[in-house]
């Protein structure tokens, strides 16, 4: 290769690399964002206890290349009494298999002022989608610096 084109090729992965550690930053300060929402949610709301009464079926449907595919998965219906004892049912995210059974008892947290507004003191209900965005947070800033000092 001539030199101008290896310097327009350095050019070019510098840039590439500082773009890298820009993202990361920015999906860094969403992570925070996120966490301290979830962890002030826990702290300002209320606590109780749900029992699984039932599952919902759901159907979920896919595109891709090859066309489209469906998927069979379950909500689970959860009860409790907020506060005020009043009964609140609500329903889980789909998920694809049955990760408690009727009659189990979960731990949720509810919003003290719209207690459906409610989230289920679990890995996947409160901080799975915080590992996701961590890990591309960091594999985002682990690329952009092996870029950046290569």
């Amino acid at each position: 290769m001539t030199k101008k084109k290896l310097k327009d090729l350095d050019t070019l992965t510098l840039m590439w690399g500082r773009v890298l550690i820009l993202a990361s930053i920015i999906l860094t300060l969403i992570l925070v964002y996120l966490l301290l929402k979830n962890i002030g949610f826990m702290y300002s709301g209320n606590s109780a206890t749900g029992v699984i009464v039932d599952f919902e079926q759901v159907t979920v449907y896919k595109s891709s290349r090859n066309g489209r595919s469906s998927s069979t998965k379950y909500k689970s219906i959860i009860e409790f009494k907020d506060k005020n004892n009043l009964l609140v049912r609500f329903h889980s995210a789909p998920h694809s298999r049955h990760k408690y059974g009727k009659g189990d008892e979960v731990t949720v947290y509810y919003n003290p002022n719209n207690s459906y507004e409610v989230k289920i003191n679990s890995l996947e209900g409160i901080w799975s989608n915080l590992f996701i965005l961590g890990f591309f947070a960091f594999m985002t800033r682990k690329v952009g610096r092996e870029t950046l000092y290569e």
